[in-house]
Parts: structure tokens; C-alpha cells; sequence
């Protein structure tokens, strides 16, 4: 829908519109005990498959909020990493978030990390590039189906266990019908921009 229909369509005040952003959806996740980073991943998801990088600078930025306002538990971070080369943090989840699986299946349990019997066994970091693919990613990947890793197994084993995304996961080489299922909604009146320029360096 274009910006002025959806600027009529919106039946409420106020608006707040921000600068976009060019750049890649990125995320961060830490656990903290005693205002330290006790485990931390830094992270992009695009079709359907969760990579894992280094992110030096995100780890540091993390550690001095952590220490500045005496963090305890799971926290998660959206971000964009601009095309400038400028890092934008977009807010702040202290809690556990949706990817949460995928970053287990990675090699980070942040749910084990607050069980202390389980605790010992959660590294501090992951290598550069680890990678968890979901079965969609796979399915709609013929060239990789032959190069399946231990990581991808486990998504798709953890994926069956649920019926509605066995569903998805059949439908997932079938655009056509989800096509038809996204045009029968009707749009919705409200709208916000998942980027914005909170803080760049």
C-alpha cells in the first residue's frame, strides 16, 4: 500500500515517523549475572536460516550497559548494521524472544544459563558463522537439501514436534497459496517502521 494510503487509513494520533535506514536486520542476545555478560550472541536471520558473527562491537556496547544498569537475566537487542558502516540500536527485550530456539539449537541455551545445575555447559560465545537453518530454508534450497548439517536436523526435528509448523513447513515450496491466503486479508489500518535512528557511532 502506498505511504499516502496508509497515512489516511491510520485513525489515530499521534504518528511518529523516523529517518529510514539502508542497512541488515541484525540481533543480539546476552545473559548476565553480577552485571556481567555471562553468554552472548550476536546474529542475523534471513530466509529462514539463523547466522551467527562475531560482533566485537556489539559485545563491548552490551557489556558497558550491562555494567551500567546492573543487568540480571536474558536481554535481547534489535539492530541495524548500516550501509555507512554505523551501528543503530532499535530497542531492548528483557526477555526471552522469539528466536530463542534457534539460538539453543546454535550451541546457546539461555534458558539452561538461569538453571544452575545446567549453567556449566553454555560457552560464552559461538564461533564466526555458526548456522541453524529452519526446514523451510532447506526445502526452498534444492542445492543444499545434499548438505544437511547436524544444526539443521536438529531445526527440523525440533520444527515436526509442532503440527501447525508441519504445516508450514509442507506449504513453504507452495507460494502460490500463500499468495492467495495474503491477499484475502484485509489491510490493517495501523503501521510502524521497524527501523529508526535511535543511536549510530
Amino acid at each position: 500500500m502506498p505511504a499516502r494510503d496508509w497515512s489516511q487509513a491510520i485513525n489515530y494520533r499521534p504518528v511518529i515517523v523516523r529517518e529510514f535506514i539502508p542497512g541488515r536486520d541484525i540481533g543480539a542476545s546476552i545473559y548476565c549475572r553480577g552485571r556481567q555478560i555471562a553468554a552472548f550472541i550476536a546474529h542475523e536471520y534471513r530466509g529462514g536460516a539463523y547466522t551467527t558473527f562475531r560482533g566485537d562491537a556489539v559485545f563491548e556496547d552490551l557489556a558497558r550497559i550491562a555494567a551500567h544498569v546492573g543487568a540480571e537475566g536474558v536481554y535481547n537487542f534489535d539492530m541495524i548494521a548500516a550501509d555507512d558502516g554505523k551501528l543503530y540500536y532499535l530497542e531492548c527485550n528483557p526477555r526471552f524472544f522469539y528466536k530463542i530456539n534457534l539460538s539453543m539449537l546454535a550451541g546457546i541455551n539461555f534458558v539452561a544459563l538461569g538453571l544452575e545445575n545446567d549453567a556449566g555447559s553454555v560457552p560464552l560465545r559461538l564461533p564466526d558463522g555458526t548456522s541453524v537453518r529452519r526446514p523451510e530454508a532447506v526445502l526452498t534450497s534444492p542445492r543444499c537439501r545434499s548438505r544437511l548439517t547436524r544444526r539443521d536436523w536438529a531445526a527440523a526435528c525440533y520444527s515436526c514436534s509442532d503440527p501447525i509448523r508441519i504445516c508450514s513447513i509442507c506449504s513453504a515450496g507452495r507460494p502460490d497459496r500463500r499468495i492467495r491466503r495474503d491477499r484475502s486479508r484485509s489491510p490493517s489500518p495501523s503501521f510502524a517502521s521497524n527501523r529508526s535512528d535511535v543511536r549510530g557511532y
